[in-house]
């Protein structure tokens, strides 16, 4: 129950376009082998002659531009926080060797999921830094994923804790075709 005027009691939702920053990458896939433990199938992209989740591809690309970057995997995050991860080994979620951020980054993630209701849903799949540059990235696979309502959440939670539009690109992504 609002306090709203009873006339003014939301009772749907209107859907907006929004432009978000975005830039197309094309990776090949990784057909040697699957993973015991990859998310349901999640599909593995060839880098660097392994086969690894596009976000973690995404984050070597980062990283090879001299920036720090993490994978900041949300799913099943407990109370503490998701996990932030550079590499993925073949076992569970649990077993996953995480790289801490420094000190700056988790006040900032820290902030933001306050500004979120107090949840890390929604964060954006890459946080890379460098300097005092801060940039989200998600990924989505081309044509089979799409932003979701959470990850808009989770900007306007970090713009209304200070960052700007440009803090965030999507990296669209799609399979090499030959």
């Amino acid at each position: 129950m609002t306090d709203d005027p009873a006339m003014f009691e939301p009772k749907e939702r209107l859907e907006v376009s929004l432009r978000l920053p975005m830039v197309r990458l094309t990776l090949r896939p990784w057909e040697a082998s699957s993973l015991r433990h990859g998310f349901g199938n999640k599909p593995l992209v060839e880098h660097k002659g392994q086969g690894m989740f596009a976000e973690l591809a995404i984050r070597s690309m980062v990283e090879a531009e001299g920036w720090e970057a993490r994978w900041v995997c949300a799913y099943g995050a407990k109370a503490n926080g998701p996990r932030y991860l550079k590499n993925w080994c073949d076992d569970s979620l649990d077993r996953q060797k995480e790289v801490p951020l420094d000190a700056k980054r988790e006040v900032l993630l820290a902030k933001i999921a306050k500004q979120n209701h107090n949840s890390y849903s929604g964060c954006w799949e890459v946080l890379a830094w460098k300097d005092d540059r801060t940039l989200f990235i998600e990924a989505k696979h081309d044509k089979k994923d799409h932003i979701r309502a959470t990850q808009l959440e989770w900007r306007w939670a970090a713009l209304r804790g200070g960052l700007k539009s440009d803090d965030f690109v999507v990296a669209q992504w799609e399979f090499d075709s030959h």
